[in-house]
């Protein structure tokens, strides 16, 4: 009843928006059916905005009672699944308490009929277990932390050559440019030297 009424509601909204789209503006040039307000319309110049503005009312009553039919079906209580279920009595309670102390009962046996000697084996084999992971563990991080420095120490040597590198570049820049400067110093003298001569 509820989804009928809802699918029902939401067609006659759709169909209220059509008829309010179709009607005339103010100005009398947008409806659909009798735009402009002349007498070459479906129904005449005055017949369709008169079908129209009654047929708009009436859906708009129509929309207004689904409104509230849906609302006063969605606040009624509705009656939970869990209140329709009856409760356990105590007697059927105590029945699957039993059974799983039968089987926490077994499971404590099973352990129990196990020999000393087996338990004390399987615990000396999970602590090799542990033991043989944690060294296998220590081991590797080792491996990582020599790699590592390996690779700082081939960094710095790295950084040493550029450094080396780049001092010879600048030395030898430095020695470049000084000579040519005492070449155009040279230069400069023999001409001013000429030139005093002349």
């Amino acid at each position: 009843m509820l989804t009928f009424l809802a699918i029902f509601h939401v067609i006659i909204a759709i169909i209220l928006v059509t008829l309010i789209l179709l009607q005339d503006s103010k100005g009398g040039a947008m409806g659909l059916l009798g735009g402009g307000g002349g007498s070459n319309t479906v129904f005449g110049s005055t017949g369709a905005a008169n079908f129209l503005v009654k047929t708009t009312r009436w859906v708009a009553i129509l929309f207004a009672g689904t409104c509230f039919a849906l609302a006063y079906l969605t606040t009624q209580k509705n009656d939970s699944i869990v209140d329709k279920l009856s409760l356990p009595t105590q007697q059927q309670q105590q029945q699957p308490n039993s059974n799983m102390n039968g089987a926490a009962g077994a499971a404590a046996g099973a352990v129990d009929q196990a020999s000393p000697e087996q338990n004390k084996a399987d615990v000396d084999k999970a602590k090799e277990a542990v033991k043989e992971t944690a060294e296998q563990a220590q081991q590797k991080a080792e491996e990582a932390a020599s790699a590592a420095a390996d690779k700082a120490k081939e960094a710095t040597q790295a950084a040493k050559d550029v450094a080396d590198d780049a001092k010879e570049a600048v030395e030898k820049a430095a020695g470049e440019a000084a000579e040519k400067v005492k070449d155009a110093a040279g230069e400069a003298a023999e001409a001013m030297k000429d030139k005093a001569d002349q």
